[in-house]
C-alpha cells in the first residue's frame, strides 16, 4: 500500500526534528522536488529531456542516472522505484542533507534556500518562499489569529488563505490599516482602556467624604456633583458601568 501525502509529510517532520533540522524546510525542499508527483508512479519526475523521462523518483527526487538513487540502491539494497521504501529514502535524504547540505536538490535552491539553511537548526529560518510553500497548501499550522495576520503581513499568506482562520473584518482593517497594525491597534486601545478603568477606580476611592449635608445644602451639592464629576465617575461612565455600581455606599453613585 502506497503511504499518503499525509503520512509522508508526518514522516518527513519527525525525520527532520530528530536530526535537528528544520522540519518546516524539510518538506518545503520535498514539497519543491517530488512530493506532488503521482504516487502510482513513485513519485517519478515529470520532467522530459530527448524524449526521455527523468529517472528521478520519490519526495526527494533521488536519481537513478548516476546520482543519489544509485547511491541509494548501493547503501540499502532498496529500490526508490518502488514505492514502499519512501520512508527509507526520506532517512537517505535527509541524512545526505545533514552532512553535505541542499547542494544536490535543485527544488531547494528554487525556493530560495541556502546550501544549509535549516540544516544545523532546530527553530525555523526558512526563507519567505519556503514559509510561503508551506502556509499556502495548508501543510503548516497558522497557529493563532496573531500568528496569521503576521503571514499576512509578511506575505507568506494570502488574504483569501487566511480567511479561513480570521475574520474578514481583521483582514481588511481600518482606513487602510494592515490587518496586523489593527490587532495592535486593538490590543493597545484595551490595555488603556483598563489603565483608565484603574485610575478611576482608585481616584474614587481616595475622594474625601463630606459631612453629612444639611436639607438646605442638599441640593446645590447634587447639583453640583451632576456637573462636575470626580475622574472616577467619568472613568466609570465611560465604560458603562455606572448602572452596575448605582447604589453602592462606598464608591458615593446615586
Amino acid at each position: 500500500m502506497v503511504a499518503s501525502r499525509e503520512e509522508i509529510i508526518s514522516y518527513i517532520r519527525q525525520a527532520a526534528e530528530a536530526r535537528g533540522m528544520d522540519p518546516d524546510v524539510a518538506v518545503a525542499v520535498a514539497r519543491s522536488e517530488g512530493l506532488n508527483a503521482d504516487p502510482e508512479e513513485a513519485w517519478q519526475s515529470k520532467i522530459v529531456k530527448d524524449g526521455v523521462r527523468e529517472p528521478s523518483y520519490g519526495p526527494y527526487q533521488l536519481y537513478m542516472g548516476g546520482g543519489l538513487g544509485n547511491e541509494f540502491v548501493e547503501k540499502t539494497g532498496l529500490d526508490p522505484r518502488d514505492p514502499s521504501t519512501v520512508f527509507a529514502q526520506i532517512d537517505f535524504s535527509l541524512d545526505q542533507a545533514k552532512r553535505g547540505g541542499w547542494g544536490p536538490w535543485y527544488g531547494a535552491r528554487a525556493i530560495g534556500l541556502g546550501e544549509r539553511e535549516g540544516i544545523d537548526v532546530a527553530t525555523s529560518q526558512a526563507t519567505p518562499e519556503a514559509r510561503r510553500a508551506q502556509y499556502g497548501l495548508g501543510d503548516r499550522d497558522p497557529g493563532n489569529t496573531s500568528d496569521v495576520l503576521q503571514a499576512v503581513k509578511r506575505g507568506d499568506m494570502t488574504k483569501d488563505e487566511a480567511g479561513k482562520y480570521v475574520s474578514e473584518e481583521l483582514l481588511e482593517g481600518i482606513e487602510g490599516a494592515s490587518a496586523y497594525d489593527l490587532l495592535q491597534d486593538e490590543k493597545a486601545e484595551q490595555e488603556r482602556a483598563m489603565g483608565m478603568l484603574g485610575q478611576g477606580l482608585e481616584a474614587m476611592a481616595q475622594d474625601t467624604r463630606p459631612s453629612a449635608p444639611t436639607p438646605r445644602s442638599l441640593p446645590l451639592r447634587l447639583s453640583r456633583e451632576r456637573t462636575s464629576a470626580t475622574p472616577g465617575t467619568q472613568a466609570i461612565g465611560r465604560f458603562g458601568l455606572e448602572s452596575l455600581l448605582r447604589g453602592n455606599p462606598l464608591l458615593g453613585i446615586r
